[in-house]
C-alpha cells in the first residue's frame, strides 16, 4: 500500500513540475489575459487519481509557481481559486471522461471560479 502512495505521489510530483513550467515559461501574457495550457497537467491529475490529489497539486504548485517565480506580490486567493478548479476537475473527470463532462468541468471552472472568484 506504501508502495503505490509513494509512486503517486512521485506523479503527481512530475505533473506539479510540469504545470510550474507551463504556467511560467510557455504562456503568452497580456495585458489583458494570460494563455496557457497549465490546466492540463491539473486536470490529468483529477482524471487520473482524484479531487483530492488534484486539489493539493494544483495548490502546490501554484503556491511553488508565485514563490520561484514571482510575477507580482503573492495573493493566496488565486492560490485557492487554483486548488478549487483541482478539485472541480477531479470531481467531474475522475469516473467518466466524455465530450459533455468535459465541457462542464472547464464551463464551471472558466465562468465559475476564474471570472467570480
Amino acid at each position: 500500500m506504501q508502495k503505490k502512495t509513494i509512486k503517486i505521489a512521485v506523479n503527481v510530483g512530475l505533473l506539479c513540475a510540469i504545470e510550474i513550467v507551463l504556467s511560467r515559461f510557455f504562456s503568452i501574457a497580456t495585458p489583458i489575459v494570460k494563455i496557457s495550457f497549465a490546466f492540463i497537467p491539473i486536470a490529468l491529475t483529477g482524471m487520473v487519481y482524484g479531487a483530492g490529489w488534484a486539489t493539493l497539486m494544483a495548490g502546490t504548485a501554484d503556491f511553488l509557481g508565485s514563490l520561484l517565480f514571482p510575477i507580482g506580490p503573492y495573493f493566496p486567493g488565486f492560490t485557492v481559486t487554483t486548488a478549487l478548479s483541482g478539485w472541480v476537475y477531479g470531481a467531474v473527470l475522475k469516473e467518466k471522461q466524455g465530450y459533455l463532462r468535459i465541457i462542464c468541468a472547464t464551463v464551471v471552472v472558466s465562468l465559475l471560479l476564474h471570472l467570480t472568484l
